[in-house]
């Protein structure tokens, strides 16, 4: 099922999630149930969208799960990640977000990650460690920011944005763009769930 995407501005973005109580998803077939639609969901909206990644928080859920396109390793579903490692250089690269739609901006991420994470399987949840490199641990870290309470907007307050506007760009700094999401001005083509709790369709 494809869910509204939270918007900038919504108090679930700017807190930390919880994580899959392992016990639970493994003991309780109503819990694991819950988990496995919500993962279900995030995938299809993550698609329709389309973005590159999906945080929970961005579908109005607390838990630390995040999933993402497949690129060089394959893998799209992270439960309770946890950075084990961070290595490589730092690069300045263009990131987006769903939740903040038409504002791109530089961000400073290290080129490789190693991550601790979990996997669903028929067998339950599978505990795996792997390290991850350029694009891929790109959006790794932008996911895991998500589940930290973290967005771009608070990495870039004060520097200049890129936003796109009909075919071209322009040059802003983010907090003007942001005034003008939070007024409604932006233009979005999936559905959003604002602050207040109005979902807002395409436009």
């Amino acid at each position: 099922m494809i869910l509204p995407i939270v918007s900038y501005g919504s108090d679930i973005l700017l807190r930390k999630t919880e994580e899959v109580d392992l016990f639970e998803y493994q003991q309780n077939q109503q819990y694991q149930d819950k988990i496995r639609s919500i993962i279900a969901d995030m995938l299809d909206t993550m698609k329709a969208a389309p973005g590159q990644g999906l945080a929970a928080p961005q579908v109005n859920y607390g838990f630390s799960i995040f999933v993402k396109e497949k690129h060089v390793s394959g893998e799209t579903v992270f439960i309770n990640p946890k950075v084990v490692k961070f290595s490589g250089v730092k690069k300045l690269g263009q990131e987006g977000c769903l939740s903040i739609p038409k504002l791109y901006c530089d961000v400073e991420r290290y080129s490789k990650v190693t991550i601790e994470y979990l996997v669903p399987t028929e067998k339950g949840l599978e505990r795996r460690q792997k390290k991850f490199t350029n694009e891929e641990a790109r959006a790794i870290q932008h996911e895991v920011g998500h589940l930290n309470g973290v967005l771009i907007t608070a990495i870039v307050k004060g520097k200049l944005i890129t936003v796109r506007q009909g075919t071209g760009f322009i040059i802003e700094k983010a907090e003007y763009w942001l005034d003008d999401f939070n007024k409604g001005y932006v233009e979005h083509k999936y559905r959003m769930l604002l602050p207040d709790g109005f979902i807002k369709e395409p436009c």
